[in-house]
């Protein structure tokens, strides 16, 4: 299956490249996130990571 790089949104300067095994990165070069996607990560842009993060988080009842 093919994927392409997802463009960044305005005001959004880098991509988040999460590894097979979980591990995270940050990464500001195009380069480098399209090396780490051809490698089978999974990237991200930083905006769309930290809505699925807050996603995640906001599902989970609080505690006082």
């Amino acid at each position: 299956m093919f994927e392409t790089l997802p463009r960044l949104e305005p005001r959004c300067g880098s991509w988040i490249c999460t590894s097979p095994t979980g591990h995270v990165v940050e990464t500001f070069m195009k380069p480098k996130a399209q090396q780490a996607l051809d490698a089978g990560w999974k990237v991200q842009t930083a905006q769309q990571y930290l809505a699925g993060l807050n996603a995640r988080n906001t599902s989970k009842p609080s505690t006082p």
